[in-house]
């Protein structure tokens, strides 16, 4: 399952690469903005989708979702996503209902 997603990984991170360079005039300066931008973007996207997604912000369930389908168009956010979704399903920790686990699921 890790390996069919970091292909699928490898192939929309080439298209998002192909089409964000047309942004730029500079082979250099656009493969420098683009690892930037992959970098800081799923940084910035998790924790925004953690913090929506901790229960005493109170915050509806449609704006989470929404949220979530908008920066799954993001290659890295998606790859990020898919292997937090895969790690929740394989072990919950200890303390931690079974349910609690199970309640992030993109992917199905």
């Amino acid at each position: 399952m890790i390996a069919t997603t970091a292909v699928l990984y490898g192939f929309a991170v080439i298209m998002f690469a192909y089409v964000a360079s047309f942004l730029f005039s500079k082979h250099t300066t656009a493969q420098t903005y683009t690892l930037l931008l992959c970098t800081l973007g799923v940084t910035i996207l998790q924790g925004i989708s953690f913090a929506l997604s901790y229960p005493t912000l109170n915050v509806a369930q449609l704006a989470q979702d929404i949220f979530n389908y908008v920066a799954l168009l993001f290659p890295p956010y998606s790859f990020a996503t898919a292997l937090t979704n895969l790690a929740y399903k394989t072990q919950c920790p200890p303390g931690v209902p079974e349910e609690a686990c199970k309640q992030v699921q993109y992917f199905e």
